[in-house]
């Protein structure tokens, strides 16, 4: 396998922060040097990968070339920008970006009572029988949508939007889980998330594109820097069609252009429920569409 195969494979299959992150990142920078590929382009890859904090790239560089490239020059990319800000930004141009013109496009009427946010987005997207994951970080508890509805939904942060099956499965670590990719029933949302693009810009760009007719279920503040989109992918349990569909054009080929988290394309990620208040801020809920 070639030097650029390689680094292509390396940026394909990074880490997640805590997993290595930080060393991969080398590998892919010494990887990307003995393709002999420009600073840019190895460091506008890395600013790609989901978890890379600010001047990581520009670091792992610069240390890697004090053994193999002797004139590197750091200023010379210390003015690096990510890729996604253009696409992004050329996207979005002329677009609203007031939360209240995206409340307006909601299909679904929304309330004035955001506690009211979790019933009302489990009774438009799911029937009752559906099994789901709500709760912390740490619970792993499933119950009916029925089950939950007569529980105080305001008490969880947490829900998984993709039902599950309500039997145990195993985690891709072998341990026992209800709530895990493999446990997963209907393959039917995609969470995606853009933490690293100003909220405003967020805003104008769920605007766009349900303007422009993704199908695009739910919309909710998560009560810190981002917004989190449901798109609709209906993959059902074609796991193959997910990681073309999902993972393969949303994420990598699209998504990458527009500032998505790339962990996000787990078929068992977490999204915030609305409804509840994270340290002082409600979580909102800002577009619902249950024709979607």
């Amino acid at each position: 396998m070639s030097a650029e195969s390689q680094y292509i494979e390396a940026v394909r299959t990074a880490p997640s922060r805590g997993s290595g992150l930080h060393s991969h990142i080398m590998r892919i920078t010494r990887l990307g040097m003995l393709a002999e590929l420009t600073p840019e382009r190895i460091m506008g890859d890395i600013y790609g990968i989901a978890g890379v904090r600010r001047g990581e790239p520009e670091e792992a560089y610069r240390s890697a070339s004090h053994t193999t490239i002797e004139n590197y020059t750091p200023q010379k990319v210390s003015r690096f920008k990510p890729k996604f800000k253009s696409a992004l930004e050329s996207m979005i141009q002329g677009v609203s970006d007031s939360e209240m013109d995206l409340i307006e496009l909601s299909p679904n009427r929304l309330t004035d009572q955001p506690h009211l946010d979790g019933k009302l987005l489990l009774e438009a997207l799911y029937s009752p029988d559906e099994i789901l994951f709500i709760g912390d970080v740490y619970d792993k508890q499933v119950k009916t949508v029925a089950e939950w509805l007569q529980t105080d939904l305001t008490a969880s942060p947490h829900i998984i939007p993709n039902p599950m099956t309500g039997r145990a499965g195993k985690t891709s670590a072998g341990q026992t889980s209800f709530r895990c990719e493999s446990t997963v029933r209907d393959l039917r949302y995609a969470v995606c998330e853009m933490d690293d693009v100003p909220m405003n810009k967020q805003v104008a760009f769920w605007i766009k594109w349900i303007e422009k007719g993704i199908p695009v279920a739910a919309v909710i503040h998560s009560g810190g820097k981002s917004l989190h989109g449901w798109v609709k992918v209906d993959c059902g349990l074609d796991h193959g069609k997910w990681d073309k569909e999902v993972k393969g054009w949303l994420f990598e080929k699209v998504g990458k252009s527009f500032g998505f988290d790339q962990a996000c394309k787990t078929k068992a990620r977490l999204s915030r429920l609305p409804g509840h208040s994270r340290k002082g801020t409600v979580q909102r809920l800002l577009y619902l569409n249950q024709g979607a």
